[in-house]
C-alpha cells in the first residue's frame, strides 16, 4: 500500500477495508449464521425485522424507519425459512441470501 492510502486512511479520507481490498487483500467472506445469531447481532446493532411496506422484501432496519413494516423474530425466521433464505454474516455486517 502506497505512502499516500496509509495517509488518507488514518485521516479517515478511506475506509480501510476498502483500500485493502483494492490492493487485493482477501476480504473476510460471508459464513450463513443460525437466526439466533442474527437476533443477538442485530439486538446489539439496535436492529430489528422487518419487511420494506408495499413488498415481501425482509430486512434487518432501525426501529425508527417509516418505510418499513416491523415484524417479530418468529415472522421473520418463517419468512425467511419459507422462501429458502439464509442470513450471512461478514465482520458484523449481515445480509439476507438464498440459502445454498
Amino acid at each position: 500500500m502506497s505512502d499516500e492510502r496509509k495517509t488518507l486512511i488514518a485521516r479517515g479520507s478511506i475506509v480501510a477495508h476498502r483500500a485493502e481490498a483494492r490492493e487485493g487483500m482477501d476480504m473476510t467472506a460471508l459464513r450463513q449464521i443460525d437466526f439466533e445469531t442474527a437476533k443477538r447481532i442485530a439486538e446489539a446493532k439496535g436492529l430489528v425485522p422487518a419487511v420494506v411496506k408495499g413488498t415481501r422484501t425482509l430486512r434487518f432496519s432501525r426501529a425508527d424507519n417509516e418505510r418499513m413494516d416491523f415484524i417479530t423474530w418468529d415472522e421473520f425466521e418463517r419468512a425467511a425459512i419459507s422462501r429458502r433464505l439464509a442470513v450471512y454474516e461478514s465482520g458484523g455486517w449481515m445480509k439476507l441470501m438464498r440459502r445454498d
